[in-house]
């Protein structure tokens, strides 16, 4: 699969996209485990660092360090 510009590679595991009741019970568990402690991590639907893919990995990176610089000049 080409996505991207041919940089997304789907993972091994990777059974096919998921229906949305089954991203929505995900989504939820994650929300009611999170802590306080956990807030402004980003995080997949799995509640961890375990990306879809590499894209969206680099993806959530270049936002988390967005999200540090701009707290960092507002503090």
């Amino acid at each position: 699969m080409k996505g991207l510009g041919g940089a997304m590679k789907i993972p091994p595991d990777f059974k096919g996209p998921l229906q949305p009741a089954e991203l929505v019970k995900m989504q939820l568990e994650v929300i009611h485990a999170w802590t306080v402690e956990d807030s402004g991590a980003f995080v997949s639907q799995f509640g961890n660092k375990k990306w879809v893919s590499n894209s969206l990995k680099n993806l959530a990176d270049l936002i988390a360090a967005i999200h540090t610089k701009l707290t960092e000049e507002s503090a």
